[in-house]
C-alpha cells in the first residue's frame, strides 16, 4: 500500500502539541465514564426488539451540517455508503467491506456531485 492510500484510509499521523508532554492525557479519564454510559453502552440498544428503521448512520455529515446551520451557511451533504451489512459480494463487515468499496463509493458520490453542480449551474 503506498503512503497516499495509507493516509486516505487511516488519516494523518498524530502529533503531540509542542508544549505538551507525551504523557499528557487531557480530560480523558474524567470524560471516559459519561462516554461509556451515555455513548457506548447507550447506543447498544439491548432492549430493541426490532431492527432500526434505517440502513445507514452518518454522523460526520450531520456534524458538518450542524456547524453550517449555526453559522447560517447553506449546506448540502452527498455521501455514498462504503461499508455495511450484506452486499452482493458477501464480504465481512468493516474494515474489509470498507477497504473494498471505498473507491467505488467515492466515485459514485463524485458523479452525483458533478451532475448536481451541472444541473444547478444550468438552472
Amino acid at each position: 500500500m503506498d503512503p497516499g492510500q495509507r493516509r486516505d484510509v487511516f488519516g494523518c499521523q498524530p502529533r503531540s502539541a509542542p508544549d505538551r508532554s507525551l504523557l499528557y492525557t487531557g480530560n480523558i479519564f474524567r470524560a471516559a465514564g459519561p462516554w461509556l454510559v451515555k455513548g457506548l453502552l447507550g447506543n447498544l440498544n439491548f432492549a430493541a426488539a426490532q431492527p432500526p428503521g434505517f440502513d445507514a448512520v452518518d454522523n460526520e455529515t450531520a456534524a458538518a451540517q450542524a456547524v453550517a446551520d449555526a453559522h447560517g451557511i447553506p449546506f448540502l451533504g452527498i455521501r455514498a455508503m462504503s461499508d455495511g451489512p450484506g452486499g452482493l459480494l458477501r464480504l465481512p463487515s468493516f474494515p474489509v467491506s470498507f477497504l473494498f468499496y471505498r473507491q467505488i463509493a467515492a466515485d459514485n458520490a463524485a458523479r452525483v456531485a458533478a451532475v448536481f453542480i451541472q444541473c444547478w449551474v444550468d438552472a
